[in-house]
This record gives C-alpha cells, sequence and structure tokens, in this order.
C-alpha cells in the first residue's frame, strides 16, 4: 500500500470520517491492491457496523467493496465457528477460508478478543478500527488482541478527542 503501517484519522464526530474511509476502500479495490493483500477488516462496536453498510450503499456503487461478511454475533456461530472460542479453546476456532473471496469482513472489538488467533492467521490488506479509542489501553486483552492481527496497513478512527497518552 504505502510502505507505512498505519493512520489515525481523527476529527469531531459527522464529519465524514466514514466517508473518507469508504472510498479508500473502494480506491484500493478498483485498483486491484485489496485483493493481492487480503479481505479489508473493519472492527467496530456492534451498533456501528450495520452503519458502514448502510454507508456503503448510499455513497458507493454496488459491489464497490465486493462481498461482506459478518464475523460476528449470530452470523459468526452459524458460519464459520467450528465451538467455542479461541481464547477458552486455545487452537484456532474461526474457518475464515470463506472470507478469501470477501471485500469487506465486519467484526466487533468483542469479538477479536474471542477469536484472536483466528483473525491472526487471517491476512488482511487493511484493518480499519472504526472508536479506536476501545484500544487506549495497551493492557487490556482487547488491544493486545489487535495487535495481533496481521495487515499490510492499518487505519484508526475517532470522532473522540485523546484523552490519555498514546501507548502502544
Amino acid at each position: 500500500l504505502s510502505g507505512r503501517p498505519g493512520a489515525l484519522l481523527a476529527d469531531e464526530m459527522g464529519l465524514g470520517k466514514t466517508y473518507q474511509a469508504l472510498a479508500f476502500f473502494a480506491w484500493l479495490r478498483s485498483s486491484g491492491v485489496a485483493e493481492a493483500f487480503g479481505p479489508m477488516l473493519i472492527v467496530a462496536p456492534e451498533g456501528l457496523l450495520a452503519n458502514w453498510e448502510v454507508e456503503a450503499r448510499r455513497h458507493l456503487e454496488p459491489d464497490a467493496l465486493g462481498r461482506v461478511v459478518h464475523a460476528y454475533g449470530a452470523e459468526l456461530g452459524r458460519a464459520d465457528v467450528a465451538g467455542g472460542a479461541d481464547i477458552d479453546a486455545g487452537p484456532v476456532m474461526i474457518d475464515s477460508a470463506s472470507w478469501l473471496d470477501a471485500g469487506i469482513v465486519l467484526t466487533t472489538y468483542e469479538t477479536i478478543r474471542y477469536y484472536h488467533m483466528s483473525f491472526a492467521r487471517q491476512p488482511f490488506a487493511v484493518i480499519l478500527y472504526d472508536e479506536a479509542q476501545e484500544l487506549k489501553n495497551p493492557a487490556s486483552q482487547v488491544t493486545r488482541a489487535a495487535k495481533t492481527l496481521n495487515a499490510k496497513f492499518q487505519l484508526a478512527m475517532t470522532g473522540t478527542p485523546i484523552e490519555y497518552s498514546l501507548q502502544g
């Protein structure tokens, strides 16, 4: 991608971070860059994941991002999980082979915490962390799980002013 490991997109809420990120994702897909490195992963609180799909339909051509995989909640349980969580069982519990032809994989912070080994073995072109302040505590299980993930480029987004020191 850029040769840099990532970027931070931070401003006040409602100024277009989601739109900018979707435009970036659509450019990656149209240029063929994304396919060379794997699907793109969006990690966000569950309540925001539907908004990502709504905004993509509103602002992008149909299929601009490719097939969308819901790797969280009940959808994850039905499709891909062998039984139990990585954090409990130890071995990889999600069969991510079905993600290989996906354009976007949507998941939550809680899901990467419970299935971090499964997510870590899947290479992603880009990982986007929406509401990235969820990762501000370097000792938390969520932050440690996020650090295990494999991406060519990572993008953190927040509409919340930085309140604490940046550590990491």
